[in-house]
């Protein structure tokens, strides 16, 4: 891809999709902790770990609806041919 506006703006819907993963990926480390928690003390009533379920799937419903936008974003950024060159070089 030339220099330009549209590699710039490539390269920033691709850092800003970077960063949503890395966000998404630290709420499902710390889901992972506070249901090893919960599960590990008996005495935690359902609806607590009902709560944990439901941050959690509210924050993988927001993680793929920006991933999904952003992915709308850089292909406004990539033509056809680069875009058919990428996933070539994929397969």
């Amino acid at each position: 891809m030339e220099k330009g506006d549209d590699r710039k703006a490539a390269r920033s819907t691709l850092k800003n999709m970077k960063n949503r993963t890395t966000a998404h990926n630290k709420l499902a480390a710390e889901t992972a902790e506070a249901m090893e928690l919960a599960f590990g003390d008996h005495d935690t009533p359902a609806a607590d770990i009902l709560v944990i379920w439901d941050n959690y799937f509210e924050g993988l419903e927001s993680h793929n609806q920006d991933i999904l936008d952003l992915r709308f974003e850089l292909k406004q950024s990539i033509d056809r041919e680069v875009c058919a060159a990428i996933f070539a070089a994929a397969e």
